[in-house]
């Protein structure tokens, strides 16, 4: 998991620990920032992300499954 602003969870694609031991301190710092970003950013801008296609939704309670019909609160 990276984040969970307000109103949902982001999850980024990580490592398997068979491959990598941690995350170095670059790796870590970046991941820090783009998790402010999308906190700062909300559910519109998460919204705007996966019109875009740059960002994927994963929404297993989702009647309609369409990010976009989520009100941001």
């Amino acid at each position: 998991m990276l984040t969970k602003p307000k109103d949902f969870w982001v999850f980024a694609y990580m490592f398997a620990k068979s491959d990598k031991d941690n995350l170095d301190a670059d790796e870590l710092a970046g991941f820090k920032n783009l998790s402010t970003n999308y906190g700062v950013a909300g559910l519109a801008g998460m919204v705007k992300l996966v019109a875009a296609k740059t960002a994927m939704e994963i929404c297993h309670e989702c009647e309609d499954k369409e990010f976009g019909s989520h009100k941001e609160t």
